[in-house]
Formats: structure tokens, C-alpha cells, sequence
């Protein structure tokens, strides 16, 4: 049995903030804390929290874009912590991203062509009129009018920009897009062409996606894994559906009950979030939630839980589920 595409275990980011050169005075800032999953070929892992909970900062070390302080990157079983340059250039062909960002992330000097075909290049995949042509079918694929070959990104809408994106990031045919708030920073029409673009490119392409988002009628809509964040920590994981049908964590109880109800269950007492996230600089002891969380106990205070069991598939990290003993 081959193994999963990607394979990420005990993932630990840490920064160190302030103080100089020579100082003492600085702290540490664990922006991603012990993080684990795994992504199937031709799958899709959901990954939602709230803005500074970490996924940015995951989705970064998943590529080796920002360096790893402890734990495992596994592609196809390879491990990428650790790859010398080379070796990482030689696995980026099978690992692209997605950015919300578009105007940050595309080049206002280049021409859309010039856009897709630079890693085509840099990959040494095609050149001449066979570049040409795998350029064109890149950005028909992608849904882009015929002419939109010499337009540079500004002349593009914002939804137009994000196919762009999506074709340079397709350009080299990976096995895995980390798509990262791809949908963000565009309005709810255009969130839904874009959603559906990405859903018939896994289909017709065998995609497998690691969706980051904070909207989770967006993440429902792509992802048939979901894992929830917070404060660096994944705190439920397991099945989309049956998240979102019987969420376990508080936190997650809370996410869903804030959205309305034909993105959520639509079911039983809602349970709203009060409280503002905490500061990653300071992050309370025990379970990170518990000073928001209103099913708090005295244990929560000094006791960070475990990812535990509580149902086939279904993971979550809360001492209310401490006679589910199986940890992830």
C-alpha cells in the first residue's frame, strides 16, 4: 500500500521576537505547536481558525518556505526538513501554492504568458512553440478569455488574477496545491466560480489540496477533511461532514454556531465565542481555549489535552473527552 502524498507530524514553528543582536531581553513565539496530519492522493484537507491561530505560518513550512523548528515534512514518503537546495528544487515540481494575495504575488512587469511560462522554464518542461501552446491550454484550462495571453495582471480582474495564479501554480503539473485564503479577498459571486474551478481541476487533474481558510462555508464546500485551529494547535480533525453534522471541541461548536445556518447544522443551542483569541506572545497555560471556552474546569487551567479519539476518524483535544484514550 503506497503511502499518503503528504505526511506532516509533531510540526513545531517558533520565532524568536525582539531584543537586538546581543540581547537577552527577546521572547519566543510558537506560531505552529506540535501540528499533525496526513493529505491522500487526490484529497482535500480544510484547515480553518481564526486570523493569527497559525495556518499561514503551516502552510509556509509544509513548503519549506519558511525554515522548520522541529518536526516532519513527509511527499510520497520523502522527507523534505532538511533537503539540501537542489533536492528541494527537485520536489517543488510536486508541491505548489495559491496565494490570496495577487497583485503581491504576480509579477506587474510580466505579461500573463510570461507569468505562466516562467516555471515552465525554470523547470526546463518545454520551450519554443511547445511552451507556447502549454501556456495557452494553461490558461484555457483555467477559464481566462482567449486574449488574455498579453495582458498583464492589472488589466485583470481580481477573480481573473486568481486564475492566473492557479495556472502558474498548475504550470509544472504538481501532485499537491497548498491553497492559502485562495478566495479571500474576492467577492462572494466570484468565491463561488473560483471554488468550482479548483473542485473541476482535482477532478480532471488529481489534485490534492491542503485549503487553508477562516470562512468555513468556503472550507465545507472543498474539503472532505477538516482540521480546526487554534493557537498553533490542531484542536479537531476528522470528516468534514461529520464535523460540521456533530462538532466535539467547544472552540469548533463556537466556529460553527457563528456562521449562518445553511453553512453550519442549523441544529441545536448556539454557542457563540466570546472573548478575543489570545496573544501567540503569551498564550495561556493548559488548553489554549480555556479562557474562552464555557465549558471550562479547573484541569484546563494547567493541562494542555491530547488529540484523543472520540469517534471513527474523528480527533479532538478537550479534557471532555478524556474517556476516549486513543491519541493521534
Amino acid at each position: 500500500m503506497r503511502p499518503d502524498l503528504l505526511e506532516v507530524s509533531g510540526l513545531v514553528k517558533t520565532f524568536r521576537v525582539g531584543g537586538g543582536v546581543f540581547s537577552t531581553s527577546a521572547t519566543s513565539l510558537r506560531a505552529v505547536d506540535g501540528v499533525s496530519f496526513r493529505v491522500g492522493y487526490g484529497d482535500t484537507l480544510g484547515i480553518v481558525g481564526e486570523s493569527g491561530c497559525g495556518k499561514s505560518t503551516l502552510a509556509r513550512l509544509i513548503l519549506q518556505l519558511t525554515p522548520v523548528t522541529e518536526g516532519s515534512v513527509r511527499l510520497e514518503g520523502e522527507e523534505l526538513v532538511g533537503l539540501g537546495r537542489r533536492e528541494m528544487i527537485r520536489q517543488r515540481r510536486k508541491i505548489q501554492i495559491v496565494f490570496q494575495d495577487t497583485y503581491g504575488t504576480l509579477n506587474g512587469r510580466m505579461s500573463a504568458a510570461d507569468v505562466v511560462a516562467e516555471p515552465i522554464r525554470n523547470f526546463r518542461l518545454a520551450d519554443g512553440a511547445a511552451l507556447t501552446a502549454r501556456v495557452a491550454r494553461l490558461l484555457d484550462l483555467v477559464g481566462l478569455p482567449k486574449d488574455s495571453a498579453g495582458k498583464f495582471p492589472h488589466q485583470f480582474s481580481g477573480g481573473q488574477r486568481q486564475r492566473l495564479g492557479i495556472a502558474r501554480a498548475l504550470a509544472v503539473e504538481p501532485k499537491l496545491v497548498v491553497c492559502d485564503e485562495p478566495v479571500s479577498a474576492l467577492d462572494v459571486s466570484v468565491q463561488a466560480q473560483i471554488l468550482n474551478l479548483l473542485k473541476d481541476l482535482q477532478r480532471e487533474l488529481k489534485l490534492s489540496y491542503v485549503f487553508i481558510a477562516h470562512d468555513l462555508a468556503v472550507v465545507r464546500h472543498v474539503s472532505r477533511e477538516l482540521a480546526v485551529m487554534y493557537l498553533g494547535r490542531i484542536v479537531e480533525i476528522g470528516e468534514a461532514g461529520a464535523i460540521f453534522a456533530a462538532p466535539a471541541h467547544p472552540y469548533t461548536k463556537g466556529l460553527i454556531s457563528s456562521v449562518p445556518s445553511s453553512a453550519g447544522t442549523g441544529e441545536g443551542p448556539r454557542e457563540l465565542l466570546a472573548g478575543d483569541v489570545p496573544s501567540p506572545m503569551s498564550p495561556p497555560t493548559g488548553c489554549g481555549f480555556h479562557t474562552r471556552c464555557p465549558q471550562a474546569m479547573e484541569r484546563c487551567r494547567s493541562e494542555a489535552p491530547p488529540l484523543r479519539q472520540v469517534a471513527a476518524g474523528r480527533f479532538s483535544a478537550c479534557h471532555l473527552h478524556e474517556t476516549a484514550v486513543t491519541q493521534f
